[in-house]
């Protein structure tokens, strides 16, 4: 760098400006990365919200008018039936294993 009386070049004038940008880039890297930050955050936020609408919201009426639907179309009594079918076999299997076990 040259003296207080001297004139500045044009290289000392290049390099001022390259030392000057270097904080200039880090500050602009830093304020990117915290908008990234702060977008990611609004986006949790958002989704938590969503997540809460729907756990605070009471779905039985819509289950209760969903049976009666079915049932006035008159498909209530077979899923009933198509439900109960894996309990039925569940428990045969269970009675099959204690009968084998006891043997």
């Amino acid at each position: 760098m040259p003296g207080a009386g001297t004139a500045l070049t044009n290289a000392d004038l290049c390099s001022l400006r390259g030392a000057a940008a270097q904080p200039h880039r880090r500050i602009h890297a830093v304020v990117c990365s915290l908008e990234e930050q702060l977008a990611a955050e609004h986006a949790k936020r958002a989704a938590w919200k969503d997540e809460n609408i729907r756990r605070r919201h009471s779905y039985i009426p819509l289950m209760f008018n969903l049976l009666k639907a079915a049932a006035a179309a008159g498909q209530l009594g077979p899923l009933i039936q198509a439900a109960k079918e894996p309990s039925k076999k569940q428990q045969q299997r269970q009675q099959q294993a204690k009968a084998g076990g006891a043997s």
